[in-house]
């Protein structure tokens, strides 16, 4: 199975993404680790907390990309 793109987010930032999506947040595609599309599974993650969550892209435009992580499922990762 291959890895998941990972992306930093700000998880303070909770927004409603372009396809109405409450509760997503946003990044800029520049903190990817890989290419994403609308509807890719990957893992939203927070570099000074350590925290990440499972999370799907919802919308990517110019050089911004929408995510709906699942809040509740967070977990705290070993430095890579």
């Amino acid at each position: 199975m291959p890895e998941l793109t990972r992306v930093e987010i700000d998880p303070n930032v909770r927004v409603t993404a372009p396809d109405g999506t409450v509760n997503a947040t946003r990044a800029v595609l520049g903190d990817a680790n890989g290419l994403m599309r609308p509807g890719d599974h990957v893992v939203a993650f927070e570099s000074e907390s350590r925290l990440e969550w499972p999370a799907r892209v919802v919308a990517v435009r110019g050089e911004f990309v929408w995510l709906h992580p699942q809040w509740s499922e967070y977990r705290v990762y070993a430095e890579v």
